[in-house]
């Protein structure tokens, strides 16, 4: 069993959050053994519209 699960679901509630701007969560958070597991993918549409944003902001 590990110890403050609590504080690494937070941590990769924040993570989630961080990378929401260019990605989606393929599968949410879950305990495998010792290990917190999450899979990422990008979102080219995401990407595109935060780049933009990126260059709107540059000028």
């Amino acid at each position: 069993m590990m110890l403050h699960q609590d504080l690494g679901r937070k941590l990769m509630d924040e993570i989630i959050d961080k990378l929401s701007d260019i990605s989606r969560v393929e599968q949410q958070p879950k305990m495998e053994g010792r290990y917190m597991m999450a899979l990422f993918s990008p979102d080219k549409r995401k990407i595109e519209e935060y780049q933009k944003n990126l260059h709107k902001m540059e000028n």
